[in-house]
């Protein structure tokens, strides 16, 4: 289990959720779900000119979701990202070496609702479903082997 709040690798997030990060989305030219009771992603993955999704709940998706995004144009970059877990958990900031490593225990650890997940410039974009699919969402590909 990851540590958010004793953990050097992350910085939590005090601002008011989900508008401070929902902002932030939308101030880098994404758009929010409006239809969230029917389509259970909180950004509009329809409005996206490229888009792309995988299952992460799958066997042995620790290791096939973690080597795709380090293979991915995400992982060749040393960025740092906003993560979400929905309300009544924190909003993070990390840089996504630390996510790519530790990404399923992000998100067994805390994204039971869902979590999403932007770099701070803007140029990647994600979303772990909590839905029946399970679906790993993202605005750029993420090679699976």
């Amino acid at each position: 289990m990851i540590d958010l709040y004793n953990n050097p690798h992350i910085e939590i997030i005090k601002e008011k959720y989900p508008d401070y990060f929902t902002g932030f989305v939308t101030s880098k030219g994404y758009k929010i779900n409006s239809n969230q009771d029917r389509i259970r992603t909180l950004i509009d993955w329809e409005a996206m000119d490229k888009k792309y999704a995988i299952p992460y709940f799958m066997e042995n998706s620790n290791k096939k979701i973690k080597n795709g995004l380090i293979n991915s144009v995400f992982g060749q970059q040393n960025t740092i990202v906003l993560i979400e877990f929905g309300p009544n958990e924190p909003m993070v900031k990390t840089i996504n070496k630390y996510f790519i490593e530790h990404w399923d225990d992000f998100i067994s650890d805390y994204g039971s609702l869902g979590a999403s997940l932007i770099s701070l410039d803007g140029n990647f974009l994600m979303e772990f479903t909590d839905d029946t699919y399970y679906l790993l969402y993202s605005n750029f590909p993420i090679p699976i082997q």
